[in-house]
């Protein structure tokens, strides 16, 4: 079995899969089902950060959680403000960890288009490459191509919000 999935309680957190090097949680305040978070054990501060290992076990993952869920969900976005700096902005927290959002990413990414520098991201593994060290919002759809976003500063929950709308929920 490539991904044994298991219900434990850690801290009152529970962990819907587990791997070597990562855990697969629910979001908590999440606004739509399915909606997870992919957390590296290890600490970084972004997912660019980390090891190629670690990357390589992210990337199988998120190919599992598209074919599963996306099968009850549709297609999924994944993100993460990668936050290097405390003067960066987002959600104040200062692990790594990638969001996957059942959520058509077409009206997000042309949102965020519309107000960052970005450049295309074709793996995760360029990611280190293409941020250059700097803070940056990645966004990926899970039937094509990744973007890294290069904002000053992102307010706190901006992607909640973002996204929400994208979903028609008002928040």
């Amino acid at each position: 079995m490539i991904f044994e999935w298991v219900t434990l309680t850690e801290q009152k957190r529970v962990i819907l899969g587990e791997r070597r090097r990562l855990k697969v949680i629910p979001s908590l305040g999440h606004f739509v089902k399915g909606y997870l978070l992919l957390v590296p054990k290890a600490h970084f501060c972004a997912i660019a950060d980390t090891p190629p290992e670690f990357i390589q076990e992210l990337e199988e993952v998120k190919g599992i959680l598209t074919r599963q869920l996306g099968q009850l969900y549709g297609s999924y976005m994944f993100f993460e403000h990668g936050a290097r700096s405390p003067d960066s902005g987002g959600c104040g927290i200062s692990h790594a960890h990638l969001h996957a959002l059942p959520l058509n990413v077409k009206d997000v990414l042309t949102k965020l288009k519309s107000q960052f520098p970005y450049l295309p991201v074709d793996s995760l593994r360029l990611l280190n490459r293409a941020t250059a060290g700097a803070s940056y919002l990645y966004c990926e759809d899970s039937s094509s191509g990744g973007w890294s976003f290069f904002p000053k500063f992102l307010p706190s929950q901006y992607m909640r919000r973002v996204s929400a709308e994208s979903a028609g929920i008002a928040q």
